[in-house]
């Protein structure tokens, strides 16, 4: 039997224990020993490579998006200028503005409100809220409108706030991932800053965090639960074999190649 005490796994041949020395999953386990860590197995580092990859490919769509500020009706072709105009003076003000004109309208509004039926006012509001929680898949997490069926609302959440699920080659559960999602967000957490940041008192404050800081996406990172996730994703077996197939192959190529 030979053996890596690296990864604590065993081989029948010689030769698969020298191809295995030449994988990035050896690679991995080895600066973890340096490190005095733990080795991870080969699904733990397959699904570490995905997620990598994941997040190659995120960067990949986020750099063909177009960030707009709808308070100051400016569109910009990455998020690092758009965060700048957001921390930017003149946004700031310009916000400000907009929320004290909304305020004055707020007021006129409920002002407006006291000279009309009370009954009528409930049953306004009674429809409000069905029609918000009667089925998270058909309402946008990011406004007030709602679709006809999901993939409507999908389409409409992607092409209006840039919102789109990664790896969704993988999903199983595409309606329970999103019905997750807008859980969040009505209990005021980001989607993106996922708990690391302010909780909202509202669904409406949440809402124009998301807009102003970009945050109309998901975080999919080491702030989500894996187990969570895992509910909704199906990345497949791994083992051994599939990690060091390429790398089999390679050796095998250089041999012939001598």
């Amino acid at each position: 039997v030979y053996t890596c005490l690296a990864c604590q796994v065993a081989f029948p041949t010689s030769e698969r224990q020298r191809a295995h020395y030449r994988t990035d999953w050896h690679k991995y386990n080895l600066k973890r020993k340096i490190a005095e860590l733990v080795p991870v197995d080969a699904e733990q580092f397959a699904q570490k490579v995905l997620a990598q990859q994941a997040v190659g490919r995120e960067e990949e769509e986020r750099s063909g998006l177009i960030y707009e500020c709808p308070t100051c009706k400016k569109s910009y072709g990455s998020e690092n200028s758009y965060h700048n105009h957001v921390q930017s003076r003149k946004h700031q003000e310009a916000e400000q503005k907009a929320l004290q004109g909304a305020s004055a309208l707020a007021r006129v509004q409920n002002e407006g409100r006291l000279f009309s039926d009370h009954s009528d006012m409930e049953d306004e509001d009674t429809h409000m809220t069905t029609k918000t929680n009667q089925n998270p898949a058909l309402d946008c997490m990011f406004c007030n409108h709602t679709s006809k069926d999901f993939d409507s609302n999908l389409g409409h959440m992607f092409k209006d706030h840039g919102f789109f699920l990664p790896d969704k080659e993988y999903l199983k559960d595409v309606e329970g991932l999103v019905v997750y999602l807008a859980s969040k967000v009505n209990n005021g957490i980001c989607l993106y800053c996922n708990g690391r940041g302010k909780e909202w008192k509202s669904v409406e404050a949440v809402r124009g965090h998301m807009h102003d800081k970009g945050h109309c996406k998901m975080a999919y990172d080491d702030t989500e639960d894996p187990e969570q996730l895992l509910a909704f994703y199906d990345f497949g077996p791994f083992d051994e074999e599939s990690l060091s197939e390429a790398d089999q192959q390679q050796v095998e190529q250089q041999g012939s190649d001598a």
